[in-house]
């Protein structure tokens, strides 16, 4: 009987740091912190697929962060016409990981973003929006 009760409690064990280990995981391809609002509560990052970002208009709230999907995220540069309204920040890769592109400290206004890998050339306009 000590035997089966110690089998269960192995068992149970190991679900319970799986379940704890898999909600410390991240496969969002982004290390920037996710956005709180004022109430603590997190906002979903803004996902822009370069492939398709051209001549269209990203929004976002005040506060949150776009990432910026791309097949390779570290050959991508960019520069942000109002620099008031947002701050790029380059695609890394730490050799287990690649970080996609983004833009951080979202502030209210508009503002047009360019993004390029040395062969082709992205531009969308950014508007911001005051926080919910």
């Amino acid at each position: 009987m000590a035997i089966r009760h110690h089998r269960f409690l192995a068992i149970g064990l190991a679900a319970a740091l799986s379940f704890t280990a898999a909600a410390c995981s991240s496969s969002s391809g982004s290390d920037e912190p996710a956005a709180t609002t004022a109430a603590g509560k997190v906002i979903a990052p803004v996902i822009v697929d370069v492939a398709t970002a051209n001549g269209t208009t990203v929004r976002a709230g005040a506060g949150n962060n776009v990432v910026l999907k791309a097949n390779n995220p570290v050959s991508w540069k960019g520069t942000v016409a109002n620099p008031s309204v947002a701050t790029f920040v380059p695609g890394r890769s730490d050799g287990s990981a690649t970080y996609n592109p983004g833009l951080t400290d979202l502030h209210t206004g508009s503002t047009y973003v360019t993004l390029t890998d040395g062969s082709q050339t992205v531009t969308f306009k950014l508007e911001v929006t005051p926080a919910a």
